[in-house]
């Protein structure tokens, strides 16, 4: 998003003073262990430590090990989880999911990497159809969660924390036999008027409606000031003024387009979204108008990488907090207000930070749609 020079809304209320122990190293504690219990086993040989954190989607991750050490030996594919604390503050637990062992007369390197577990309900499916008419749309939401923990062998320890009453109410709900949890959960949260849903590293689930979070703490990211480096991609498919959702075949589209299209100094850009599992009009018209919400902004999605020092952690900028960006330079001029939807954080040997947020980038990346497309074929071929 652009704006002109002045317009952009600039405020100091809500920053916490920067104290002694945010002027000094960051101490950072990887933790694995059983994921029954609390992981407590302290990885000190850890190397390429990173962190991919993500407001809508899973987040995860992942890290490299010698093989050959003691504490590889509490590593155990799908069972061992990973906590991650920084100052004593939890920011991350996930679950063993993948490994590479890399063995020669050398070495031997173990890379790990793990998912968060909104990632875990991924892999707990629908073993039935599940129908929801008139319903709460929180109430659908618990309904699925529940569904999971009551399969032999699914609970996962999660207790249910923030749950307000949204007052929106889906007429006509509808998921498959084979759909997977999550994905349900994000059918329910990518319609009109939806939710937003986290799970902490205590394992509590929490959902937000309208959205999580959304503070503005008055946090200034300035190309030249505090960000070191700017990447910003705008492309066309990632806009459209007039939408095209189509469902199960026996639904029909919603068409939805701005208001004022007839007068948008761009025209008209028409998108054709799809997916089969909308199986109830009520399901692709409100799909329709939050992917509308979502194509009709021109967006820039700017990863803003920090300069060493300058995050101060999750009370500084985390995710979901609404920040003021300035990018000038060359045709470059962006300043505006924009929310963050990923974090990334590299820790080195010594505990020194990289950290890079992306702002303005609230539809999902090529990677992750190739991967939900990969899933659906690989479900329909067994259908």
């Amino acid at each position: 998003m652009t704006a002109p020079l002045g317009s952009a809304y600039f405020s100091n209320v809500n920053i916490t003073p920067t104290s002694d122990r945010q002027r000094t190293r960051p101490q950072w504690v990887w933790n694995v262990g059983d994921w029954r219990g609390l992981p407590d086993r302290q990885l000190r040989q850890a190397t390429g430590r990173q962190l991919k954190l993500s407001l809508l989607e899973p987040s995860g991750a992942s890290f490299s090990i010698n093989g050959d050490s003691t504490e590889a030996l509490y590593i155990t594919d799908l069972v061992t989880d990973l906590r991650v604390l920084r100052n004593g503050v939890p920011l991350y637990r996930g679950r063993v999911t993948a490994t590479g062992d890399d063995i020669d007369e050398t070495g031997y390197s173990l890379k790990v990497d793990t998912v968060d577990y909104r990632g875990l309900l991924d892999r707990r499916l629908l073993f039935t159809d599940k129908t929801y008419t008139n319903t709460a749309q929180e109430t659908i939401a618990w309904d699925l969660l529940s569904y999971a923990k009551s399969q032999a062998g699914g609970d996962l320890q999660l207790t249910r924390g923030q749950w307000p009453s949204t007052g929106v109410t889906r007429a006509s709900v509808e998921f498959k036999d084979g759909d997977s949890i999550w994905d349900c959960l994000v059918k329910l949260m990518a319609m009109d008027n939806a939710f937003e849903l986290d799970i902490t590293p205590q394992g509590v689930v929490n959902l937000y409606w309208p959205q999580k979070g959304g503070l503005d703490k008055g946090v200034l990211l300035d190309y030249g000031g505090n960000i070191k480096k700017a990447s910003g991609q705008t492309r066309d498919d990632t806009y459209a003024n007039a939408v095209r959702q189509s469902g199960a075949d026996s639904v029909a589209p919603s068409i939805q387009t701005v208001a004022d299209i007839g007068s948008r100094p761009e025209g008209r850009w028409d998108v054709a979204l799809g997916d089969t599992a909308l199986t109830t009009t009520q399901m692709v018209t409100e799909t329709a108008k939050f992917q509308l919400n979502q194509y009709s902004q021109l967006r820039t999605a700017w990863t803003l990488t920090f300069k060493a020092g300058k995050w101060r952690g999750p009370e500084h900028v985390w995710l979901g907090d609404i920040v003021t960006y300035s990018v000038k330079r060359g045709r470059r001029f962006d300043v505006g207000q924009a929310r963050v939807y990923e974090l990334t954080i590299d820790v080195d040997e010594s505990g020194g930070e990289t950290v890079s947020v992306t702002i303005d980038k609230p539809r999902d990346d090529d990677a992750k749609l190739i991967k939900r497309m990969a899933k659906k074929v690989r479900y329909l071929s067994k259908r």
